[in-house]
């Protein structure tokens, strides 16, 4: 199995941003791969709920989780627009002609 390359840094803006991305592109070449299934990961346990990192969004992690939302939303805007614009063409096709 061959994994795209990942920078183990980044610098600059919305470096967040793309280390999302990275961890996206990674978890979709382990479940795409035939030998590989996520359920094989490793899973980490601890003895002390109060030593376990917080899961609150702080406003950085918010801000990433926004961003790709609203990219989300103008490409599905896109292929709306798309979408309509062929099912109108299909429709004026199938109209008989006078």
């Amino acid at each position: 199995m061959s994994f795209p390359h990942v920078p183990t840094q980044r610098q600059g803006e919305n470096r967040a941003s793309r280390d999302v991305d990275d961890m996206f592109t990674l978890f979709a070449v382990l479940d795409e791969a035939d030998s590989v299934s996520i359920s094989d990961l490793p899973k980490y346990v601890s003895d002390n709920q109060n030593k376990v990192p917080s899961t609150r969004l702080y406003e950085g992690d918010f801000r990433v989780l926004m961003s790709m939302f609203e990219k989300f939303e103008s490409k599905l805007n896109l292929m709306e627009s798309a979408i309509s614009n062929i099912a109108r063409d299909m429709f004026n096709m199938s109209l008989p002609r006078s």
